[in-house]
């Protein structure tokens, strides 16, 4: 398979900083769709789970092996995909995330002719935190801004259709009802507690003051949780997760299924028997099934 890629294209700025994502596009024929690939495990952006998909002759771990599977079947099928980076945790919490895929889907809708996909054709994909941050773009887009100074900000961030691998989905109802994510982690010894370390600005002291309060905490994954935001206009969204998986329950994929059965939303969820928190092996990454989504509502 030949194909293009671009690396390291600014998207946007953060605290001075760039938002990166790279281009992967196939030599020849295209089928005009773009995909949003969110690279990201742990709520923290990096380039194992988006850079060096296709190269063979570099040696991958298991997670990079089935994440290059999976990128070379939509780069095959004719889709743009872009594997976008976000700010990470210690840094930013969950909440000063989401809003930097939501640019990065600005930006290629703003910029689709030079892409050559077409605007109303954006999927998007993506694993674990990775698939949390997909839900929360899917589900809560930003709209146009007419009067943005910025180009980019005068066009909406909605997708068309999302992929999700074990996505978190209900931070209030984590494995059971009223277990808050940050307990389950905690509990389960998973060391993440900085993407929950919430905090807010004190206009008077000039300081950023840690949010403790329980109802402002409680408030905070409600909103950061994309079941609090399903409705009607959600995409159509495909869920995998392992009946095996400790650290995001299955739990979390069956009630996002669920609420969008209620909305009428199209959805399917498949089930992976004995799999862990972990991509499966590469020729059960479903593959298949994964274009055959993005193939039906894009």
């Amino acid at each position: 398979m030949r194909y293009t890629e671009r690396q390291d294209v600014v998207y946007g700025y953060k605290d001075g900083m760039g938002l990166c994502l790279d281009v992967y596009a196939l030599d020849g024929k295209r089928n005009g769709k773009g995909i949003i690939w969110v690279s990201a495990g742990g709520w923290q952006a990096t380039h194992r789970f988006g850079r060096q998909p296709m190269d063979e002759t570099i040696e991958h771990d298991d997670v990079q092996i089935g994440m290059r599977a999976i990128l070379h079947a939509l780069i095959e099928s004719g889709y743009v995909v872009f594997t976008t980076l976000h700010g990470s945790q210690p840094r930013y919490t969950i909440d000063e995330i989401s809003g930097d895929i939501a640019r990065a889907v600005r930006y290629v809708r703003h910029r689709c002719n030079e892409f050559d996909i077409d605007p109303d054709g954006i999927g998007i994909f993506g694993c674990s935190s990775g698939a949390h941050i997909s839900l929360m773009t899917a589900t809560n887009p930003l709209p146009a801004q007419a009067e943005a100074e910025d180009p980019v900000d005068r066009v909406a961030s909605g997708v068309q259709a999302a992929v999700v691998f074990f996505p978190p989905t209900d931070l209030l109802n984590y494995g059971s009802e009223g277990r808050t994510v940050q307990q389950h982690f905690e509990e389960g010894g998973y060391g993440l507690d900085a993407p929950f370390d919430f905090h807010q600005w004190d206009e008077k002291r000039n300081v950023r003051e840690r949010i403790v309060d329980p109802k402002e905490r409680e408030e905070l994954l409600r909103t950061n949780s994309p079941i609090a935001h399903v409705s009607a206009a959600t995409p159509p969204t495909l869920l995998v997760h392992g009946d095996g998986d400790e650290v995001v329950p299955l739990q979390q994929s069956e009630l996002f299924a669920a609420r969008l059965v209620e909305v009428g939303v199209s959805n399917d969820l498949i089930v992976i028997p004995g799999l862990a928190h972990e991509l499966p092996e590469p020729e059960k990454c479903k593959q298949a099934e994964i274009v055959g989504w993005f193939d039906r509502y894009l």
